[in-house]
């Protein structure tokens, strides 16, 4: 199972266990190559909301997918959390939207 990071201003809520838990949602295979592309991160006005893009590449090192993730929760009053993913082509096609647990 090879994850890579890059260094994006902030990522420190990616780390392996959070990689992997998102290899296991989205259904990566292990030699696929799974990245962080971006990241972002708001805490303004009672929100604690977290945004990744990541591409899905061959071992051969072909894109074959991205995606877009988030888990956004309302912290006052506690409302829950917003967890899920988008899934796009190479090429920017839209192929998926879901849930995750």
């Amino acid at each position: 199972m090879i994850i890579e990071q890059k260094i994006h201003m902030g990522s420190g809520a990616w780390n392996l266990e959070r990689a992997n838990e998102y290899r296991t949602y989205l259904n990566i295979p292990g030699e696929h190559v799974f990245e962080l592309t971006g990241y972002t991160r708001n805490t303004q006005n009672s929100r604690d909301d977290d945004g990744f893009e990541f591409v899905e590449k061959s071992s051969s090192r072909e894109v074959l997918t991205r995606y877009e993730a988030w888990r956004r929760m309302s912290v006052r009053p506690l409302h829950g959390t917003d967890h899920g993913f988008k899934k796009y082509s190479f090429s920017g096609n839209f192929l998926k939207e879901g849930t995750i647990a």
